[in-house]
Formats: C-alpha cells, sequence, structure tokens
C-alpha cells in the first residue's frame, strides 16, 4: 500500500520517493525459488510447486480480468508469501507503469503472459507451467480460452525468448556490466570482470609462454590450435582453467578477421549465448587477438572455465558395457540437443569429441553432457529447420557407428527421447530416415576425403 511519495524541489525532473507499507514476510518470486523452496522436504516442495502455479495462474486471471496490465512482469517483480496453509499470496512491484483498462482479450493477455513465461520457460516443467495455464483459463471470468491455447503460448514464448537471447548475446560484443575491454602492447581483446587481474595481465603480456608453464597440462596440439590446461589463483584457492590458442592459417585471415567473427570471437559470443539460453558448456573468461600494423586481429585466444571431473563422451561411451548407464547419458543428451534447437541453436560440429560429461570421472551414472569447441555454432532467432536438425543428428551419429555396442535400438531410443524433449512429435519415421540418409552422406564425404569420422 502507498503511504507517501515526494520529488526533489528544483526546476528540472530529479530524484523521486515512495515509501510503501512493508509486504514482510513477502518476498521476491526469485528469492522464494532460489533460498526457500530448495528447505522444503522434498514431498512437500512439489506440493508448493504445485501450489504455486495455481496460485499465480489465479493471480494474473484476476489482473487481467480487471483490466491490469504490468508491462515488465518478470518473476523479480512478483512478491510471494507462503502461510503454513501453503496457499501463496502475491503482489505486484514495479508499477510504475501499470496500465489500467477494460478486461484484456486474448491478444493482450498472451502478449502479457508471454512476458512472464519467458522466466518460467527455463525454470519451471512443462507440468507446472500447464498447472498455471489450466488455472488461469478456469479463474477468467471474461473472454474465450481454449485448453490448446496453452501450446500456442509455449510456442509464442519461445520464439519470444529466442529474439531476447539474441540482444542478450550481442551485448558480449563490447563492455557491459560483466565484460571489459583489456589490452597490453598488441594483444586486445575482451574479459570477464571478475577474472584476476594479475593472472590476466601475465597472461596478456605473452599468451604464448602460458602453453610452456611449468603447471600447463597440454591437452591438444594440431597445426590449427593449441589447448592446454592452466591453475589461475583466486581467493578461494587455485582453479582449473583451459586456454585455447587458434593459429593463422594463410596470409589473409587477419583481413578476413577485420570484417568478420574470428573463431575465438565466435566461441566467445556463442558461449556466453548458450549459457544466457540456460545450455550447458564452459563459461568464457577472455578473448584477445595478438594485431598486426596495430588493427588486424590475427592469432587468437580463447580462456574458459574446465569442465569438472569430465570425460570426453567417445571416451566414455567406448569404455561403458552398462545398457542403464548408456541410456541414461543418450536421454540427457537428446534432452541437451533438443532445447538447443528449440531455442534457435545449430552446432554445425556436433560430434561425439565436442561433447564431455561433466562429473562422469567421479559418478557416472550422474553425468551430464557440456558442449565445447563452439566455432560451429550458429544462433537465429527461429527453431533450427527440421534438414538442419537432421543432419546435426546425422553428424552425432556418425561418431558411433564404430562402436558396436551403440545398437540401432539405443539410436532409436535416443532419437524418441529427442523429439520427446520438446513439443511432441510422433512422426519418428521421417526422422529415422532422413538422419540415417544423411549418415550415409556424411560417411561418403569422409571417405572420398580420406578424412576419418571423429
Amino acid at each position: 500500500m502507498p503511504l507517501a511519495w515526494a520529488t526533489a524541489d528544483t526546476l528540472w525532473p530529479g530524484e523521486s520517493f515512495l515509501v510503501t507499507r512493508d509486504l514482510a514476510p513477502a518476498v521476491p518470486f526469485t528469492d522464494f525459488v532460489e533460498s526457500q523452496l530448495p528447505a522444503f522436504a522434498p514431498d512437500e516442495r512439489a506440493r508448493v510447486r504445485r501450489q504455486l502455479a495455481r496460485g499465480l495462474g489465479r493471480f494474473l486471471a484476476l489482473l487481467h480480468d480487471r483490466g491490469v496490465t504490468h508491462p515488465d512482469p518478470h518473476a523479480g517483480n512478483l512478491l510471494v508469501e507462503m502461510p503454513p496453509s501453503l496457499v501463496p499470496h502475491f503482489s505486484l512491484l514495479d508499477v510504475h507503469a501499470v496500465r489500467f483498462g477494460p478486461p484484456l482479450g486474448w491478444g493482450d493477455s498472451l502478449a502479457n503472459l508471454i512476458l512472464y513465461n519467458r522466466w518460467f520457460q527455463l525454470r519451471a516443467t512443462a507440468a507446472d507451467r500447464f498447472r498455471f495455464w489450466h488455472e488461469y483459463r478456469l479463474a477468467r471470468q471474461t473472454g474465450a480460452f481454449e485448453r490448446e491455447d496453452a501450446a500456442r503460448l509455449e510456442r509464442a514464448t519461445q520464439a519470444s525468448n529466442r529474439r531476447f537471447w539474441m540482444a542478450r548475446t550481442a551485448r558480449y560484443k563490447g563492455t557491459h556490466r560483466t565484460v571489459r575491454r583489456v589490452r597490453a602492447g598488441n594483444v586486445r581483446g575482451l574479459a570477464v570482470r571478475d577474472l584476476p587481474d594479475g593472472f590476466l595481465r601475465d597472461l596478456l603480456r605473452d599468451p604464448d609462454a602460458a602453453f610452456t608453464r611449468p603447471d600447463a597440462k597440454p591437452l591438444k596440439r594440431c597445426p590449427t590450435s593449441t589447448v592446454a590446461e592452466l591453475e589461475m589463483p583466486t581467493p578461494t584457492g587455485p582453479r582449473a582453467v583451459v586456454l585455447k590458442r587458434v593459429n593463422v592459417r594463410s596470409a589473409i585471415e587477419p583481413l578476413k578477421n577485420l570484417f568478420r567473427s574470428s573463431a575465438v570471437r565466435r566461441s566467445w559470443l556463442q558461449g556466453h549465448g548458450l549459457r544466457e539460453r540456460w545450455l550447458p558448456t564452459p563459461r568464457p573468461l577472455a578473448m584477445f587477438h595478438r594485431h598486426r600494423a596495430g588493427i588486424l586481429p590475427a592469432k587468437g585466444y580463447l580462456l574458459t572455465e574446465k569442465v569438472p571431473d569430465a570425460i570426453g563422451l567417445p571416451e566414455a561411451v567406448s569404455a561403458c558395457r552398462e545398457v542403464g548407464v548408456l541410456r541414461v547419458w543418450a536421454e540427457r543428451l537428446a534432452r541437451v540437443v533438443r532445447a538447443m534447437h528449440d531455442r534457435g541453436v545449430s552446432h554445425r560440429d556436433l560430434k561425439a569429441p565436442n561433447v564431455m560429461l561433466r562429473g562422469a570421472a567421479t559418478d557416472p551414472a550422474s553425468a551430464t553432457p557440456v558442449l565445447i569447441d563452439l566455432v560451429g555454432v550458429r544462433a537465429s532467432a527461429d527453431a533450427v529447420p527440421f534438414a538442419r536438425c537432421a543432419r546435426e543428428l546425422a553428424r552425432l551419429n556418425a561418431s558411433f557407428l564404430a562402436m558396436p555396442h551403440v545398437t540401432r535400438g539405443e539410436k532409436l531410443r535416443f532419437l524418441r527421447a529427442y523429439l520427446c524433449a520438446g513439443e511432441r512429435q510422433t512422426d519418428w519415421k521421417s526422422w529415422w530416415r532422413a538422419v540415417s540418409k544423411a549418415t550415409a552422406a556424411k560417411v561418403a564425404k569422409n571417405r572420398r576425403s580420406g578424412r576419418a569420422i571423429g
């Protein structure tokens, strides 16, 4: 409840103040989900989640019936109080731009619900989102809303999120709240602001020297790139990071990099872009180039976090003979790949060596897939089309042709898990034929070029 307001007594508009009644013990919805909800016992936590979904559905239905539209309805602008009865009470924050009018029709309701749903689509289960919609539809006193409108809301939210993520990713091209420009001599680039200054200065002074440090652990060396694991000192102790150097392969490449994104810049942008989309990939920490003639980006360097206790997917699958564990890995990877495609991300080099299993070194059954080597990643405001999805699934499928224990049955289970992970698609046979055809084409292409299939 507003109690008082004030503004500075000046000629030009300045600061203003609003005093309201304290709504404690209500807390922002984000704080409740991240801090208080995990403290409930598992059975009670599931009940609270269901009550939150239904309660929020009724609350938004009441707002829309009374013509109230919040133009910035993210979860942080919702307060929730959870009494012992576990029936939540909701309130709005940041109401200076709230609009009042007649009850909202379907179009206006959908537009407002999309803004709410963007946050929940990544954090709430499909079942809880449907509970919200079911309660919202039943509670609305004005307008006609069908059960099938839930699917329309989900698709519209996905499209809205993809546009939002594209804008968020573009911020990593320059400086902002979490990223700063860095420079030392002819080495220039970007780094996250929480990277230790001393470590970063040493790295920028001579990036190539980092690969010969006593603590450097070589991971890969080939004509195009070199990769090593380093120890980065932090206030809480040393932390493992990975430094990748991408060599200049032709004299004209620095000139090309002046007008396009280099390999390390693409990996930097798409690494942050995948993390914005809640897709598993190591956090990029820094990206920089040696410059020729002061302006031409030449040899590039990318510093990322190391995936903890990880094993490469090919090594893990090759060594594993437990069918149950293989199926768990396949289902988790299928969900990641489907989420990637639904969120507008195409990985054009989606082969098994570009997937790590986090935690596989300590507990294989709980290992989760992580995407690495993002040079071939592209993002769009549209979902990845069918033909591109099939080619990427085929590239992944080709990685396991030499492993007889990965049977056709296991591959079919992977495909079915992929199709069921998003909006359900029942025509699995057309997908199977498309992936099989693309796999055969990939094998034939590699045979003609004499390249092994990774």
